[in-house]
């Protein structure tokens, strides 16, 4: 990956190209790929980032599972109480 401009204009002089035009050229990639690549800095806030909004969605879903579990297990004991014979309670649902 292309380091600073100097070595970039440094490398294009070597290869023939006039000074200025070589510095005008590694100025034009530097910025290109400074402005436009993501560095590890960027991915690795990226990367907790995700995790975080993760770690929420995992919550959500979780808490949302256990109340309808709690839900699903108060509507069996409403429709069928212990300790009452099958069909001796009526419903009103």
């Amino acid at each position: 990956m292309v380091t600073d401009r100097l070595s970039v204009a440094n490398a294009l002089e070597a290869a023939n190209i006039d000074r200025p035009v070589a510095e005008r050229i590694a100025t034009e990639l530097y910025d290109g790929i400074h402005n436009n690549v993501a560095t590890k800095a960027d991915l690795a806030q990226l990367r907790t980032e995700l995790a975080a909004r993760i770690d929420l969605i995992e919550h959500r879903l979780l808490t949302r599972h256990r109340f309808h579990m709690r839900l699903r297990t108060a509507l069996a004991y409403h429709r069928d109480p212990p300790g009452d014979p099958k069909g001796t309670v009526t419903s009103s649902y």
